[in-house]
């Protein structure tokens, strides 16, 4: 509120006449003053040091469930070829963005064992299908989330800190802490793709340099 009163104080003379000039300035000084707010909380949340934990997603979302399971001939212990048996599962959940709404995309990976070797005390090896390989390992975004809030912030100009406000009125608990690790996680895995693509790009501007370095 400090820059709004000291824009009050200013002599009727200084300030202009145009109505849209003046709402124009107000909003320039209401943005800035919640960006600094912004900055306090961060600062103010970090000296807390709690122990970060993840809350669980609505259940009330759309859900796609997808189970990773292993072929039946793979259902087999290698120790005495005996038939698995079911015993348990592991599950994980990743958001999954689509305009206009959210939904959580749940994957179930059954774990097998071998009853022979559990009766007969042998040591037992689970088996259990591969995770699906993702961006942010043990995460719950899914890269049409995580392409979502890069694009919210880098081409449409909306902070993480609104972005979180938008997930919130969504049932959705996302600091712009986290947001934040999961952009400079994209940044690194994007690599690889910038350097080719400016490689690419290099040999469009000298075609015979870039034919010299596929002969060799």
């Amino acid at each position: 509120m400090a820059g709004i009163i000291h824009t009050m104080k200013k002599t009727l003379n200084d300030l202009p006449d145009d109505m849209d000039l003046l709402k124009k300035m107000l909003l320039e000084q209401t943005e800035k003053l919640s960006e600094k707010d912004a900055l306090l909380g961060e600062k103010s949340e970090a000296s807390k040091r709690r122990q970060p934990k993840r809350n669980p997603l609505p259940k009330d979302l759309p859900r796609t469930v997808i189970e990773l399971d292993l072929a039946e001939a793979e259902k087999v212990c290698a120790c005495c070829q005996g038939a698995l048996h079911r015993i348990g599962e592991d599950r994980s959940e990743r958001l999954e963005f689509i305009p206009a709404k959210m939904t959580v995309i749940e994957t179930i990976r059954p774990k097998y064992g071998c009853r022979h070797c559990e009766q007969n005390e042998t040591e037992v090896a689970i088996k259990q299908a591969p995770p699906t390989p993702s961006l942010i390992p043990k995460g719950i975004a899914t890269p049409s989330l995580l392409s979502q809030i890069i694009a919210s912030k880098y081409q449409f100009a909306l902070p993480l800190y609104r972005q979180e406000s938008l997930f919130k009125k969504l049932g959705i608990e996302l600091s712009r802490k986290t947001m934040s690790d999961w952009v400079l996680k994209s940044a690194d895995a994007l690599i690889p793709l910038y350097q080719r693509l400016k490689a690419r790009s290099s040999c469009g501007r000298n075609t015979a340099q870039c034919g010299e370095r596929r002969a060799r």
